[in-house]
């Protein structure tokens, strides 16, 4: 027996080779010979392949040694790498090269042949098809919007395989992955099975230099399945709206400077608190972003849970919480709101204001489009 990796299944039989498709869901065989030196090159990678693909077995098979099986299968040179499924022939890499096999790898174990399987499972045997998988609206010879092309052509463009989903060619999919990935526009690209994000976040990426390395594996993907490392001031209103609430406010409040959740918007606000900190603010002459609360009611929860708000108006500057309408009116009358407001003061106590928002409203209410900071 000449493989160098103690982990490799020997096959030194055929009886053994046909009990290994027998008895293993998700078979590699790769094929050699003791004279072979990119078969040890092979073997040496052996480690780092067992611990990224724990559901495969993976065996040698002495393609001298057992000429017979090895000519069945269609193995004309070695190395030569074969994946067996369910003791089915599933592909090969006859140029072998690391990449090639665990894209093969990959495929084999996360392709969608089951379309009765739950729709997560066949979600995530589709994000994983793939080390760099597209989601798109048609396919990049002919893509089927501007979005969607500008994508393609920034995988081109840093030279890396991709491949692609058409969800165009498939409603239930299109509609399931916004609910699975938490992103509701396309089109969507994924690294290694991670969401990175939509074409902004792409394009921030690359403008950076940073893409080429994370679809390379060679730099961590971005926090938060997003590329949160992204200048937020890059991000547009429908990259924000399509986040999940947590990671929306994280957005709103890093993006704007000075930003003010309350009922209704300044122009038309719909309590007597909300209406008092537009006034403030106008007198202050300070230029501001307002979100409703009661258009945008996933964000009550967070607010509430984050920084134990249960009122509103809130207003934050520069990242930091100032404080809701009694806050603000202190700061007024100690002649500090100007100061606060441009982040050279240090704010006021947070304090409450009486207009509580009763939970029953931020669960009732539902969240639209509105997009107050567009």
């Amino acid at each position: 027996i000449f493989f160098r990796a103690t982990m490799y299944m020997c096959l030194d039989s055929e009886e053994a080779f046909h009990a290994a498709l027998r008895s293993t869901k998700f078979l590699y065989v790769r094929y050699g010979a003791p004279w072979c030196p990119q078969c040890e090159a092979l073997d040496r990678a052996l480690e780092e392949l067992q611990r990224q693909f724990p559901k495969v077995t993976f065996a040698g098979l002495d393609a001298e040694r057992l000429a017979e099986v090895a000519q069945r299968q269609g193995v004309e040179a070695v190395p030569h790498a074969v994946f067996y499924k369910n003791g089915r022939r599933f592909g090969e890499v006859t140029q072998i090269a690391l990449p090639a096999i665990k894209s093969g790898l990959r495929r084999m174990i996360y392709s969608e042949d089951d379309p009765n399987a739950p729709m997560d499972q066949r979600l995530t045997a589709l994000i994983n098809r793939h080390k760099v998988m597209l989601f798109m609206k048609g396919s990049p010879q002919v893509p089927r919007n501007g979005f969607s092309r500008q994508a393609a052509e920034i995988l081109k463009e840093i030279q890396v395989a991709f491949d692609t989903f058409d969800i165009l060619e498939n409603e239930e999919v299109r509609r399931a992955l916004k609910t699975f990935s938490k992103w509701k526009t396309y089109p969507q690209l994924y690294v290694e099975g991670k969401l990175i994000g939509g074409l902004d976040i792409l394009k921030g990426l690359h403008e950076e230099g940073k893409l080429a390395a994370i679809v390379a594996g060679t730099a961590a993907t971005p926090e938060c399945s997003i590329a949160s490392k992204v200048d937020k001031r890059k991000l547009t209103a429908e990259d924000i709206q399509n986040m999940p609430p947590d990671r929306r406010l994280k957005a709103l409040v890093g993006k704007f400077k000075v930003l003010l959740f309350m009922k209704g918007t300044p122009e038309r606000p719909r309590n007597g608190f909300s209406r008092q900190a537009v006034d403030m603010l106008k007198e202050s002459k300070v230029h501001y972003e307002a979100v409703d609360v009661l258009e945008q009611a996933d964000l009550c929860g967070v607010l509430k849970q984050q920084h134990r708000i249960a009122t509103f108006p809130q207003l934050f500057v520069h990242g930091q919480l100032l404080g809701g309408v009694e806050g603000l009116r202190e700061l007024k009358e100690e002649g500090r709101l100007t100061a606060a407001l441009a982040g050279k003061a240090a704010p006021a106590p947070v304090k409450e204001s009486r207009g509580r928002v009763p939970h029953a409203i931020c669960a009732s209410v539902g969240a639209t489009s509105h997009q107050p900071y567009a």
